[in-house]
């Protein structure tokens, strides 16, 4: 037995399927993060014979009862699973497509998927369906919901159906129960290319502490392109990304404004910071010394911007 507080809304992340051994409603899905999984009292596989004193034996019985169900107390009739196969997962990752569960044709209840946008970050709660994960939003921290796994959305890329049936899995959550099948398109012998494809769907992604030494260094042969990224990256983005002005030993020209494109020293000042490990890099070019001090990347840092490093390899 297994006893409820009821609300409005408590369950609908609760997902029911017919068994077909038994021919008694099985729960297949519980929402992670919803009431009652944090009660504890339910499990994936268990079976609900009676609510309230009341045999229930279809998925529509189950919804008319919860619906009229006043504040209280609800009762549960269940015979335990005997195992707990609940695959619990902690892990992010970074959404490289736009999913929208209301125009999605595979998904079993569109009631509990789960929107995101490109770029989003979700966190995965729970990984027990080949083909629909449990996760929410970053940030938002609401309800969880279903999305495609990276498995199920390669197929439907693909264009091909994957060899279980998706409309067979019946369901509560406030729409009707879906008994029929659908034709199987997908071959086995094709496995091995599915398992060959590699579409950037999810990136998976760890949250790290802020700190201050944020830089951005481009490395490459002369001739890739590092300055003209670097340029592109300071005329879209100003407020971000800043690029330390270099040092030289040269002598200013008449044109020239010290601090502008070149901060202008002595050869002896540049040779003794040098010496002291004052710069990062340093180079001679044209019998003058060129170089990026450190002062002036922590110059950037300090003004809350990232710092862009044009670097050739043999730095």
């Amino acid at each position: 037995m297994a006893s409820h507080s009821a609300a409005r809304g408590l369950f609908q992340g609760i997902t029911v399927e017919v068994c077909s051994e038994s021919g008694r409603l099985r729960i297949a899905r519980i929402l992670a993060g919803g009431t009652i999984e944090k009660q504890g009292s339910l499990r994936v596989g268990d079976k609900i014979v009676e609510v309230n004193n009341v045999r229930v034996s279809t998925a529509e019985n189950l919804q008319t009862m919860l619906r009229k169900v006043k504040p209280g107390t609800i009762v549960f009739k269940v015979i335990p699973s005997a195992s707990d196969q609940s695959t619990h997962t902690n892990s992010f990752v970074k959404a490289l497509f736009t999913y929208d569960p209301s125009k999605d044709t595979l998904l079993p209840c569109k009631e509990i998927g789960l929107a995101f946008g490109m770029g989003d970050i979700l966190q995965i709660l729970n990984t027990e369906d080949p083909n629909w994960w449990q996760a929410r939003r970053v940030g938002t921290w609401g309800h969880a919901g279903l999305i495609p796994s990276q498995e199920l959305e390669e197929r439907r890329r693909a264009f091909v159906p994957a060899e279980f049936d998706y409309a067979t899995t019946t369901k509560m959550c406030g729409t009707k129960l879906t008994r029929h099948k659908r034709k199987t398109f997908y071959e086995t012998r094709l496995a091995d290319e599915f398992e060959k494809a590699e579409l950037a769907l999810y990136e998976e992604v760890t949250k790290m502490p802020p700190f201050e030494r944020k830089t951005l260094v481009l490395v490459g042969a002369s001739g890739v392109g590092r300055r003209s990224l670097r340029n592109r990256l300071i005329e879209v983005h100003p407020g971000l990304f800043g690029v330390p002005l270099p040092h030289t030993s040269r002598p200013i020209r008449e044109d020239e404004i010290d601090g502008k494109v070149y901060h202008f020293v002595s050869r002896e000042r540049m040779e003794a910071d040098i010496a002291d490990n004052a710069y990062l890099e340093w180079g001679e070019f044209g019998g003058h010394l060129y170089g990026t001090k450190l002062d002036s990347i922590r110059e950037i840092m300090n003004k809350g911007r990232m710092v862009i490093l044009d670097c050739s390899p043999q730095v």
